[in-house]
């Protein structure tokens, strides 16, 4: 025996998906930062070394190590960690394998020097960035090695560098909201 349900099926709403409620307004980042937390594991190349730009150069005497690193839609890095050695020619390319428009899922990739924190240098870049500063203004690049420029769906860039002394260097998306689940570590041996 079934009962009259007090309101039409009509009425009745689905909950949205979390990219529907993020998407829907933008002070949800907040809340979508907290989701990425709580559930995700784990500059054009030519704006010179040493200050956010790519193409470091050097050929860390051998063929370069090429590294690949894919970005989506679920504002992740398919990569979390990789391992290079000391004076070693890197060739590290970013790959947006997502589909979603630039403006609404642009990612890039900026790598930061030893010691800096991607979660906090991703908060500052909240600051002062821009699409037109690729999300890196310049209060901040001080504090990053090398970076790609935000890329649409589709696109990818490859940074050249050689690499830098032994350490652990984080990198991280700076795209509005994304450096809490897209950060990783480059391991320098």
């Amino acid at each position: 025996m079934f009962t009259k349900m007090p309101f039409p099926a009509a009425r009745v709403r689905t909950f949205l998906s979390v990219k529907e409620i993020l998407m829907s307004h933008p002070s949800f980042i907040g809340l979508g930062i907290l989701l990425v937390l709580t559930s995700c594991g784990g500059g054009d190349s030519g704006n010179g070394g040493g200050n956010g730009g790519g193409n470091g150069g050097g050929n860390g005497g051998g063929d370069a190590l090429a590294v690949s690193i894919e970005s989506n839609d679920q504002i992740q890095f398919n990569n979390k960690t990789f391992t290079v050695k000391a004076g070693q020619a890197v060739k590290l390319t970013l790959k947006n394998v997502g589909k979603m428009p630039k403006a609404a899922m642009g990612h890039n990739l900026v790598i930061l020097k030893a010691g800096v924190k991607a979660m906090e240098f991703g908060t500052q870049a909240l600051a002062g960035g821009s699409i037109e500063n690729n999300y890196l203004p310049d209060s901040i690049k001080d504090k990053a090695l090398w970076s790609t420029k935000i890329l649409g769906p589709g696109e990818s860039e490859t940074l050249e560098f050689t690499a830098p002394a032994a350490g652990k260097y984080e990198y991280v998306c700076t795209f509005p909201g994304h450096f809490a689940g897209m950060r990783g570590i480059m391991v320098v041996e």
